[in-house]
């Protein structure tokens, strides 16, 4: 598996993911009007493999991230990729049930990578929640050859 974030980056993600654990039991503040559904998504961890393969070679790539949401109401998964000196992204949804009522977990994904192209080619991974809100999104890159 391929860490995407690095030694200290890693350890800084991590720490910063535990503090947004730690988040969600404190109080909003003097806000009482602010509203628990309309939290978006928070996404971190991901990990995949492989980081590279062969031209025209069908390639299996899977891997997982964690997630976090104070409201649980994590529905879908979305992939995007773009190709080397493509101008737009294809985007993959797939449906969560199983993330429906939980407020964090992993969400692992498995895919097939058919490489017309070589170089480059840009993942995007993030979640979208029952009332539409988007999470961050993490990034990786798989170098076709």
């Amino acid at each position: 598996m391929r860490h995407l974030l690095h030694g200290k980056y890693y350890h800084q993600a991590v720490i910063l993911w535990a503090l947004g654990l730690g988040l969600l039991g404190c109080g909003g503040g003097d806000d009482e009007d602010e509203d628990a559904s309309s939290a978006s998504p928070v996404i971190a961890g991901l990990q995949f493999t492989p980081d590279a393969t062969t031209i025209g070679q069908p390639t299996p790539v899977g891997g997982f991230f964690i997630y976090l949401d104070e409201d649980a109401d994590v529905t879908t998964l979305s992939i995007g990729m773009r190709e080397p000196g493509a101008d737009t992204e294809q985007v993959t949804s797939t449906p969560l049930p199983d993330a429906m009522g939980e407020l964090e977990g992993s969400v692992t994904f498995a895919f097939q990578l058919d490489p017309a192209l070589t170089g480059i080619h840009a993942l995007e991974f993030w979640l979208t929640d029952e009332e539409g809100n988007e999470s961050n999104r993490l990034e990786g890159e798989i170098d076709v050859r």
